[in-house]
């Protein structure tokens, strides 16, 4: 049985300018939302505004409900760089 886009397990990694590395699993339905909690609880960073970065593209990944499967629609390495938000901080 195939699976579905939302039951695929992506592992991603998120990077910050401190040079801390997070690796994670997670599902195409998990939002950048998430992600961020994940990093907060596991990084310690507090509850200062985070903004997150794809590394390939150096896009800014604006909307925090996004879905990592309709951001990266295909398989393979995903890289985030986690910047904190100075301007709106």
């Amino acid at each position: 049985m195939e699976k579905t886009t939302d039951e695929r397990i992506r592992k991603l990694l998120i990077r910050d300018s401190a040079g801390n590395e997070l690796r994670i699993e997670t599902d195409d339905a998990s939002t950048l939302a998430q992600l961020e909690n994940i990093y907060r609880n596991r990084s310690g960073f507090g509850s200062g505004s985070l903004l997150f970065a794809d590394t390939r593209s150096r896009r800014m990944l604006g909307d925090k409900r996004d879905r990592i499967g309709d951001i990266w629609p295909n398989l393979g390495d995903i890289e985030i760089i986690a910047i904190p938000d100075t301007v709106n901080a």
